[in-house]
């Protein structure tokens, strides 16, 4: 081989280094890319804590009148039984 050949393992190695050069310019970009889209996905997060906790307070409530409603069935059944249990 000459040396006006290039092998092309040479040609690899350079195009390698062109590209790491051109990540010296192109890496702040990157990274404030990488950078805003944590800062979104931090936010869709906490958008996504508050549902939970909306969600939280919902199934509380619920609970609560769930319970509400057997226990006011449950009086109306004793109810029910000891006024025909005297009759």
């Amino acid at each position: 081989m000459t040396k006006d050949q290039t092998t092309p393992e040479q040609i690899a190695d350079d195009e390698l280094d062109d590209a790491k050069g051109a990540g010296l310019f192109l890496g702040p970009l990157i990274g404030s890319a990488v950078g805003q889209k944590n800062a979104q996905l931090k936010d869709l997060e906490a958008q996504d804590r508050l549902g939970n906790h909306e969600i939280q307070r919902m199934m509380q409530s619920f609970n609560r009148e769930q319970q509400s409603a057997s226990s006011t069935l449950k009086k109306l059944d004793d109810t029910s039984n000891a006024v025909i249990g005297k009759i």
